[in-house]
């Protein structure tokens, strides 16, 4: 069994007597927006198997990890880019956290795990991990996950995969007679139990990022008492692209 793992981008040429490959890919981590709103979704996860010819060179695209939202901004973080293997399999990035009303809050980001959702009166909106959505807030959705993804990894037997913890959300910041919460990133994935973690958001009242390959960032805290009111969100993590032959 060979197989050949990619954190960033690159090319592979393919072996002498290989055919087909077994590929797994995982998009980059979307970014978090500004307290108290929603965080970061997880980048999108795909696989296949594909016929290959020897000698053949196939460009390997690894996504990377949405930027978080800046300080004191009106706008929410980025969202992750894709990862691809060639033109053959291509997994989209996680989506950023979104950005509405400043106290209010916002949903979380959809991906491959959904982000929390930020706002008042939700404790610790936590991210979903392993495909599943993001915690709600309030009145605001956490980030719609893709489902449960692990069973993919069955179809791999060189390496362990496994799902990263999800975000987790805010502890409470006080103002108006009202606990704002930021939301937590979606949880990536793990490779031999191992992976990046994305970036918490700023501040003491800010969502944590998500563990793992492609994890979504934090929701950036909410500081009613500070000079930065809504503070910044974490960026996501970069995402991989797995390649496995020899397994016939």
């Amino acid at each position: 069994m060979n197989s050949n793992f990619f954190n960033a981008s690159g090319a592979i040429l393919v072996p002498a007597g290989v055919s087909s490959v077994k590929v797994l890919v995982v998009g980059g981590g979307g970014g978090g927006s500004v307290g108290p709103q929603g965080a970061g979704g997880s980048g999108y996860i795909n696989s296949g198997i594909f016929f290959v010819n020897p000698g053949q060179n196939i460009a390997v695209t690894v996504g990377v990890g949405g930027a978080g939202a800046p300080d004191n901004g009106s706008e929410p973080g980025e969202d992750g880019s894709h990862s691809s293997f060639g033109t053959l399999l291509v997994a989209a990035g996680g989506k950023k956290g979104t950005f509405g009303n400043p106290i209010n809050g916002s949903p979380g980001g959809k991906g491959g795990s959904g982000a929390g959702a930020g706002g008042y009166d939700c404790p610790s909106p936590a991210g979903g991990m392993d495909g599943l959505n993001g915690s709600n807030c309030n009145t605001f959705q956490g980030g719609t996950g893709q489902g449960n993804w692990s069973v993919q990894f069955g179809n791999f037997s060189s390496q362990v995969f496994s799902p990263g913890q999800y975000g987790q959300g805010s502890k409470a910041a006080y103002f108006d007679s009202r606990y704002f919460y930021a939301g937590g990133g979606g949880g990536g994935v793990l490779f031999d139990g191992a992976g990046p973690t994305a970036g918490d958001g700023n501040g003491i009242y800010s969502g944590d990022g998500g563990d793992g390959y492609g994890a979504g960032g934090g929701a950036g805290g909410f500081n009613p008492i500070g000079h930065i009111y809504y503070e910044g969100g974490g960026s996501g993590a970069s995402g991989f692209v797995y390649i496995e032959w020899g397994y016939q």
